[in-house]
Parts: C-alpha cells; structure tokens; sequence
C-alpha cells in the first residue's frame, strides 16, 4: 500500500519544475526559498522536501540543453492542444 510519501510528484510540482527550467528567475527562487515557492504553487510536505534536494548544478546543465528549445516545444503543445478539438 502506497504512503502519501510514496506519492509520485504532483502537477503543481511538475508545473513548477517546468517553467523553472525554462525562466532563470524563478529558477533562482526555486533555489533560495523552496518553502515560499511550494507555497505559491500550493505544493505538498513531499514536493517541499523534493525541492530541496534538487541538485543546483544538475538542475541548471538540464536548463542550459532547452536553450532556445523549450519555447517552440511549449508552442507545439500548445497548437495541438488547440488543433485537437
């Protein structure tokens, strides 16, 4: 039987982890105050604790391989999301 510590990442952890790999700013919030961006992203204890074991550096090559990439996968998703209905 699962735990809620067992939970996999949530969609609000998701979201944020995604945009913050394509803002740099919020990147750096994510970093300086976990708690207070878990809070903005009405993230759960697991997410918070996920946060903060986030390796900076890692998190960061990850950024810099989207370089001028991410913008234009966002948009495709967001076309055929559109286009779909």
């Amino acid at each position: 039987m699962a735990t809620q510590d067992d939970k996999p990442a949530g969609h609000g952890l998701m979201e944020l982890l995604g945009r913050a790999l394509v803002d740099p700013k919020l990147r750096d919030h994510v970093f300086k105050d976990p708690h207070g961006v878990a809070k903005q992203y009405q993230l759960g204890p697991q997410d918070v604790e996920a946060l903060q074991k986030l390796d900076r550096a890692k998190f960061d090559e990850a950024a810099s391989g989207l370089s001028g990439r991410a913008d234009v996968r966002i948009t495709i998703a967001i076309r055929g999301h559109f286009n779909a209905q």
